[in-house]
């Protein structure tokens, strides 16, 4: 089934090129389309062409991401004289409000709690266990066995705002050349890495690794070789999330050689990017090909999920089963998949269009900016930057499942953001910025996304 994606190449050479300019890209509705190139890719390259299931779904996958790309382009011409938000430009500095030390004490506590709830650190125990440590097991344990606990809230502040504000922390102390800072920056990050990839899951830690690269290139902070390198320190991470929690075992142990391993690595990267969820988002059209359209009873059950008490949707569960076995596991059927068994055929192509143009809106109100506009301060940039990764990388699932990505969390802190900016400026300044749209409250309405299965 390659051969569809010949057929999208016009319409992604036609986005590339509207794209040009520098943070264009850096839109929820920009990665969208980006994210749905590369589910559309690895669709192709594992659906069956001898399957009329599997062409029908790859067709489908086709026809909402080239919906997706025709509105990645209207978006760019229409607002070619408008400078995104996240364009490289020297940020301003992020006053410490009580606010915004409170939340962050608060998040450091609600991450220390969780994980004493779940009574292990997967990662910290696979370092300092004996060699015969299970940490396949230790991290399904963590959110799916007898000490679960229902994370949904906890991600909002270990997974975004204790990292974000921790960054952001960083940069200060570097900003103000305090005494010391190389050493508390290494303990800090050594916190937030334990905090994204604790429970063994790598997708809470790529989101924010992301975010963090479009928050260092929108900054102007990174460039060229620095910029390189943070992409590089990124897929380290990945590589020793992968290797703690024992993802590939049998093939990493008969590894041999540096370049040996870093072909492991970039094997195993890139078979998470363009087969795995793929493989997910098929294996769920195929399960729910067999049952009748939910009618929307499908999400409004993972909605529920947020109360206490609720399980939300076990549809990813029933989907992993038909292909491992088990239902301790999740595969989450693909975004579009799920719009298409919540509503049919008739419902995917007027539900996509609302969440397009959701999409659409989310992005001109709150990714452009006049040139006259205030600059962003540190936490500003940081906030969009994961808003944008967290709502533009919803491939799989329905929308409430974002929540574990922090996109609500991250419009929290940009709206903290901008009244930290008031307040620490002076009174004709605090005056002035009042008035500027890029200040203050967040414009457009609010969209969220859906994560894929875990990373």
């Amino acid at each position: 089934m390659t051969w569809i994606l010949v057929l999208y190449l016009p319409f992604l050479l036609a986005f590339v090129l509207a794209t040009r300019k520098p943070g264009a890209r850096s839109t929820p509705l920009s990665l969208f389309v980006f994210f749905n190139s590369v589910q559309l890719a690895g669709t192709a390259i594992v659906a069956d062409s001898a399957q009329p299931l599997d062409v029908r779904y790859c067709w489908l996958i086709f026809g909402m991401t080239v919906l997706t790309c025709v509105a990645g382009t209207v978006l760019m011409v229409s607002h070619g004289r408008l400078r995104p938000s996240l364009a490289p430009s020297a940020p301003g500095r992020t006053p410490w409000t009580v606010e915004l030390v409170c939340l962050y004490v608060l998040s450091a506590l609600v991450t220390v709690v969780y994980y004493r709830a779940v009574g292990h650190v997967t990662v910290l125990d696979a370092i300092t266990a004996n060699p015969g440590y299970d940490a396949a097991t230790a991290r399904l344990n963590s959110y799916s066995g007898v000490n679960y606990v229902a994370p949904g809230y906890a991600n909002q502040f270990k997974n975004a705002i204790f990292p974000t504000l921790s960054v952001v922390l960083i940069n200060e102390l570097w900003m103000r050349k305090l005494p010391g800072r190389l050493v508390v920056s290494g303990l800090i990050g050594v916190a937030v890495f334990i905090a994204l990839a604790g429970t063994g899951q790598r997708g809470a830690l790529v989101i924010f690794m992301l975010a963090a690269l479009v928050a260092a290139r929108a900054s102007g902070k990174l460039t060229g070789r620095s910029f390189v390198l943070l992409g590089g320190t990124v897929f380290a991470l990945f590589s020793i999330v992968t290797v703690l929690i024992g993802r590939g075992q049998a093939q990493y142990v008969q590894t041999q050689g540096l370049m040996g391993h870093v072909q492991f690595f970039v094997g195993a990267l890139l078979k998470r990017v363009f087969v795995e969820q793929s493989d997910s988002g098929l294996a769920g059209f195929r399960y729910t090909q067999g049952l009748p359209t939910a009618n929307g009873r499908e999400w409004l059950s993972d909605f529920m999920g947020i109360l206490p008490g609720q399980p939300g949707s076990d549809l990813a569960n029933r989907i992993y089963a038909t292909v491992f076995g088990t239902l301790r596991g999740t595969d989450p059927p693909s975004n579009w998949g799920s719009v298409q068994y919540n509503f049919g055929i008739v419902g995917l192509v007027a539900v996509g269009a609302v969440i397009v143009f959701i999409y659409y809106v989310v992005s001109r109100n709150l990714f452009f900016r006049r040139d006259g506009d205030r600059s962003l301060n540190f936490l500003q940039i940081l906030a969009l930057s994961g808003f944008t990764v967290s709502t533009g990388s919803w491939i799989a699932g329905s929308p409430m499942t974002i929540l574990n990505q922090g996109a609500l969390a991250y419009l929290l802190l940009y709206w903290l953001g901008s009244r930290a900016s008031r307040f620490g400026a002076g009174p004709q300044e605090a005056k002035a910025s009042a008035h500027e749209p890029g200040v203050g409250r967040p414009r457009g309405r609010k969209q969220v996304a859906s994560s894929g299965r875990e990373l």
